[in-house]
């Protein structure tokens, strides 16, 4: 069920979530559009993919997040930032609300992880693993 989606951008798109999203949009027929930092490292994944635009976009800069998110009617926001700037979630969330907004967006859907949610301020954690939390682990 595709729920009336006519072009799909996928901000963050070269995580593992855009990796995962993009074939199946493409084995679905539905246009996407492939958002991140690196044109290069978009074009590599997914250039060869029916449907896939590329569109390098800098999401703190709202002209950039703007122009990602024209002639698309749904965002998949799977942003990823380094452990170490977890700060940067609430201002690459409000720069991609306020660009969705602006462009006519009719759908955001955010999907994440718990360390979205940064670095947490009391000492009452869940840990599934005894291990620090790192971008390569293997569990």
């Amino acid at each position: 069920m595709t729920v009336g989606i006519r072009k799909l951008a996928i901000f963050g798109a070269a995580g593992a979530i855009g990796h995962a999203l993009a074939p199946e949009l493409a084995r679905r027929g539905i246009a996407f559009r492939a958002v991140g930092r690196r044109r290069q490292t978009l074009a590599d994944a997914f250039g060869g993919l029916a449907g896939a635009e590329i569109v390098d976009a800098d999401l703190s800069d709202p002209q950039q997040a703007e122009r990602a998110a024209q002639g698309v009617d749904t965002i998949v926001y799977a942003v990823g930032v380094p452990y170490t700037d977890f700060d940067q979630h609430p201002v690459l969330m409000r720069t991609t609300l306020e660009a969705a907004v602006r462009a006519g967006v009719a759908r955001l859907l955010l999907v994440t992880g718990i360390y979205t949610y940064g670095v947490p301020r009391t000492s009452n954690r869940i840990r599934t693993k005894a291990s620090a939390a790192n971008s390569r682990r293997t569990w």
